[in-house]
This record gives structure tokens, sequence and C-alpha cells, in this order.
């Protein structure tokens, strides 16, 4: 297992874990302000998670669009 910390473009915080073949890369941003007043809740956090997996990774085959290359 192999854990590289690191900062990546804009992130506050980003580390690649590696483990075998298997290569993750997490990144964190903030904290941040809340775009509005409603969201400003003082003894709360809202943690947003996005995760994204490479086409090449999956079993599935897409159908190649008009367009894509």
């Amino acid at each position: 297992m192999r854990i590289k910390l690191g900062q990546q473009g804009e992130a506050d915080g980003s580390a690649v874990i590696s483990h075998g073949l298997t290569e993750v890369m997490v990144s964190v941003f903030g904290p941040r302000e809340g775009k509005s007043r409603s969201e400003a809740i003082h003894n709360r956090a809202h943690l947003h998670v996005e995760v994204n997996v490479a086409a090449f990774s999956t079993g599935e085959r897409r159908r190649a669009g008009r367009g894509d290359k």
C-alpha cells in the first residue's frame, strides 16, 4: 500500500492511495462559506461528496455518441 500526500490543483488537500493495481485520488475543498444566508446554520455542517469513475475502469461498455472521439 502506498499513500502520497500533496497539493492537487486548487484543492486544500489531496492524496493518491495505491494498493496493487487500484489507485484512488482524493481531493478536499473547504471549509467554505455558504452561498446564501439560508445555508448559514452555525451548529451544522454540509458535506458534499462527488465520486467519479474512469470509463475504462468499469466492465460496462457505453456506445460512442456523435462527436465522441
